[in-house]
């Protein structure tokens, strides 16, 4: 929906539809990719299983760019998921809510969500020095209103 730049996820693994959001770079990249004749999808599925289409796809440029080349440990091999958990990651890091990066994500309970709220350390103290910058401010107009 590139009105109100929203991407419709359809069938994602907790088989409920949601949206994500588009940024500026997003469209433009997904405005590069309408085809001549489309269904109103961007990437359709190829006998139902787009799920694994787009991750095989993902592989391949990995492979031909040597990504994962020499990489031994599962664990630290990229993967289709990890822009996913990358994505998350930054949003935590840039102080984003545990509820945001729920909504986002997709989660259905923010236990998924929590591992993400290492990367968040100041939230607390955040919070603490919100409130005395709110009482500062209150306590500076009452004082200009006195004057």
């Amino acid at each position: 929906d590139f009105q109100n730049d929203l991407i419709r996820i359809v069938d994602p693994k907790n088989r409920q539809t949601r949206h994500a959001y588009m940024n500026n770079a997003v469209k433009t990249m997904l405005l590069g990719r309408i085809p001549d004749e489309t269904e109103g999808l961007i990437f359709p599925a190829r006998n139902g299983k787009i799920r694994a289409a787009i991750p095989r796809g993902f592989q391949i440029v990995l492979g031909e760019m040597g990504i994962n080349r020499g990489v031994t440990d599962r664990r630290q091999l990229v993967t289709f998921h990890t822009l996913r958990h990358t994505f998350a990651s930054w949003l935590a890091l840039q102080g984003e809510s545990l509820l945001t990066l729920k909504e986002l994500l997709g989660h259905k309970s923010t236990s998924m969500t929590e591992r993400y709220s290492h990367l968040i350390p100041d939230h607390k103290r955040r919070a603490v020095n919100g409130i005395e910058a709110a009482f500062n401010q209150k306590t500076d107009e009452r004082v200009e209103n006195e004057k």
